[in-house]
């Protein structure tokens, strides 16, 4: 049988395919040759231009360099946003050698140095390459001199040099004439430049404002100060909404209300600021009258939350008897208070920043009461009176009080001491509290602060009173007094937010009526540096046991120079004095002697005792 052939289409094709490729290899080829020569050409031109702006540099001639800079920029630009262009790294090579150059003159110009002839010559003969970057420095060196960050002299210097130059002539005219009126602004924008930077952003923002509002700024002077203006308003916003967060958080609904307020009138399209004043709303009394009455002050210890301890019969027990409070007694106090129309009220409230009388509005028919908690500073010996071992921060991010249980146990309780038990109460019956206030904390240092070791000079005393109880002593690292540090801080920053303020009760709890001016100022400087480092500015000391200082005393005068303004001593009627530079007051001191005699500090007008003594 014959054999059949047969001849495949692919077998066909192939040679015509080969001829293709070759031929697309070889037209390929053609282009890239010339292609690449031009590339090439452009390469070298390129090369060449910068080699020759370099020298024409060096050797002084500007309007060379200029020229070759302005034919190799339109290159550049001729190439589009092409990233090889070798025009445009050309072009930017030599931008950045004049740029040092430029460099070392404004340098040199900020810190009042003179030029050379040569860097003079430079600066114009550069011209459009120099224009824009001198103006610019010397209109920043106008607005440093505003600041108060270079001298008159410097400023001056620099002027004479470049003023006239024929590039930078017309960017500075007439700027130099504005100097001896920028001289007059000079101390109040240096002043809100330091608050913005401090974040004291009202009262930067009140300067600029009060700048801007004064006649004949002069074209400069305003146009720096609505940039400075600008610049302090974009940044006061969101730090200021925050603190306005934390305040509605707390309960400071007034307090925010009233930054709101203030915030519209700033940024009046700002959807936010009306949110969160239809928020305010509800917590904020829709009327509240100047209160001219007595303003009633009053004072209570550590709180016990375990009574068989406190009442065991031991050396303690008369001590808890008659100078505390147990928790229930306290929660039963503030129901009274509530029932009898009084509002807490915060100390500093009553005063201004020039230590004077502040009126004080309150909702119709209630009646202001300071409340002060003393010592919450957990000594050792309050273990043996039934009080909690220190303050610890919940689960919640709440305040609360660590305490032992019956089994022995150190638990965490918020009811277990009256920051607690107040901070629920006013969650309850926010209308017992003027804009969330909650009450004074008045501390020692002795021995710690809030039970805590926050530092090493209080460790011999804590551990000398844990031996004297039968206790074993702390072993402390640095660490671990950072440590403590750090939670007080906590704990006050929270404290803070929620309606509560700071005062000093002496680092030792001293009778200050008795000690000499070195022993105040030795106290009250640890007091200082170990307690109110952690808690802040305070204004406010409350003498222990109400052995007071008269205000004309040397050592009273030299208290009120470390910005004490609010004194407080222990009397039984509501007694507030306004003297020279200070407030002194009395407090009435609430507790199981009181209670059981309440004729001596008349209790009566707050609350009926047999009803809050729990016997």
């Amino acid at each position: 049988m014959a054999r059949g052939y047969t001849i495949q289409e692919d077998e066909v094709k192939r040679p015509l395919f080969r001829s293709v490729l070759i031929g697309l290899m070889v037209l390929a080829l053609l282009v890239a040759v010339p292609v690449g020569l031009i590339l090439h050409v452009r390469t070298l031109r390129a090369e060449q231009s910068l080699e020759q702006f370099e020298k024409a540099m060096s050797e002084g001639r500007y309007g060379e360099a200029v020229s070759v800079y302005r034919s190799v920029r339109e290159k550049a630009l001729a190439d589009g946003a092409d990233p090889d262009s070798f025009y445009r790294s050309a072009l930017e090579a030599m931008e950045q050698e004049t740029g040092s150059v430029l460099d070392r003159i404004e340098q040199k110009l900020a810190n009042g140095v003179v030029l050379s002839h040569e860097e003079i010559a430079l600066a114009e003969g550069l011209e459009e390459l120099s224009a824009s970057r001198l103006i610019t420095a010397m209109r920043a060196l106008g607005r440093r001199f505003l600041l108060m960050e270079i001298d008159r002299a410097a400023l001056d210097l620099a002027f004479d040099q470049l003023e006239n130059l024929a590039n930078v002539r017309q960017g500075v005219s007439g700027l130099s004439g504005e100097f001896d009126r920028i001289e007059a602004l000079r101390p109040l924008s240096a002043a809100a430049a330091a608050d913005l930077a401090a974040g004291r952003y009202w009262a930067s923002w009140e300067g600029w404002q009060q700048l801007l509002s004064q006649d004949d700024l002069g074209s400069f002077a305003r146009e720096q100060l609505l940039l400075l203006a600008e610049n302090c308003r974009n940044e006061m916003y969101e730090p200021l909404m925050e603190a306005v967060r934390r305040q509605m958080s707390g309960g400071r609904y007034l307090s925010a209300q009233q930054e709101l307020i203030a915030l519209q009138a700033v940024y009046p399209d700002q959807a936010q600021i009306a949110i969160a004043l239809e928020q305010c709303a509800p917590y904020v009394p829709e009327k509240r009258d100047v209160y001219q009455g007595p303003i009633e002050f009053i004072t209570v210890k550590p709180l016990i939350n375990n009574p068989a301890k406190a009442f065991d019969g031991d050396a303690y027990a008369a001590a808890a008897q008659d100078s505390m409070l147990t928790t229930t007694e306290f929660s039963a106090m503030l129901e009274a208070l509530y029932a009898n129309g009084y509002i807490l009220v915060d100390a500093d409230r009553l005063y201004d920043a020039e230590r004077q009388i502040q009126t004080l509005k309150l909702p119709p028919g209630k009646k202001p009461l300071v409340l002060v908690l003393e010592g919450l500073n957990y000594y050792v010996t309050r273990r043996e009176t039934g009080n909690s071992w220190d303050l610890v921060m919940d689960e919640g991010g709440e305040v609360a009080a660590q305490r032992l249980d019956d089994d022995g146990r150190l638990v965490v309780d918020r009811t277990g001491e009256a920051i607690g038990i107040l901070d629920l109460f006013v969650a309850e019956h926010p209308d017992f509290a003027l804009d969330g206030a909650k009450g004074t904390i008045s501390l020692t240092g002795y021995e710690g602060v809030f039970g805590k070791i926050t530092d090493r000079d209080q460790l011999d005393d804590r551990n000398q009173a844990l031996q004297d109880h039968g206790m074993l002593p702390l072993t402390l690292s640095d660490q671990d007094i950072k440590a403590n540090r750090e939670a007080v801080r906590e704990i006050v920053g929270r404290l803070k937010e929620t309606g509560w303020i700071f005062a000093s009760s002496t680092y030792g709890f001293i009778n200050a009526r008795e000690q000499n001016l070195e022993r105040i100022k030795a106290d009250t400087e640890k007091w200082l540096e170990q307690v109110g480092s952690l808690t802040g500015p305070v204004s406010i000391l409350h003498y222990p046991n109400g052995a007071f200082i008269t205000g004309s005393d040397e050592r009273a005068a030299y208290l009120k120079d470390q910005g004490f303004v609010l004194f407080g001593g222990i009397g039984s009627t509501a007694y507030l004095y306004l003297g020279d530079r200070y407030i002194y007051v009395d407090k009435v001191p609430v507790n199981g002697y009181t209670l059981r005699n309440p004729g001596q500090f008349g209790l009566e007008r707050f609350f009926g005792s047999r009803r809050i003594l729990d016997r």
